[in-house]
């Protein structure tokens, strides 16, 4: 697994790499079109070399697979509210979506994040 940072937002980002070597995956880097950040930013470009240079990255190993319901544990202990879609839905103070980021009425600022299986919760930051 190659880990480094975002240059934009100071993210972590892992890119496992299976069987590929560090310039396989750049290959794969260069020819995405665009591409969302960890880090809740969208470009318009490829990651590598202005936002993700791998060069840089370490190599280091693939933490431990975390299941579904001990990742959610885990957020539940770090944030007071963690909701799916329908949870958030219930609450009827979602106006709408902008970049994946929720609208609310309740005037609390919303985060996102994907689960392992990429279901997504949100929690207020």
């Amino acid at each position: 697994m190659l880990e480094g940072k975002c240059r934009k937002c100071n993210c972590l980002i892992r890119i496992r790499q299976g069987g590929l070597s560090r310039r396989e995956v750049i290959k794969r880097l260069e020819k995405m079109e665009t591409f969302e950040c960890p880090g809740h930013h969208v470009e318009l470009c490829s990651p590598y070399p202005h936002f993700w240079n791998v060069d840089e990255f370490e190599e280091v190993e693939d933490p431990p697979e975390v299941s579904e319901k001990e990742w959610l544990a885990q957020m539940r202990r770090r944030y007071k509210e963690v909701l799916d879609c329908e949870e958030f839905y219930k609450l009827g103070v979602l106006k709408g979506f902008a970049f994946g980021f929720p609208i609310t009425t309740d005037g609390k600022n919303w985060n996102f994040a994907n689960s392992p299986s990429g279901k997504r919760y949100y929690f207020p930051t």
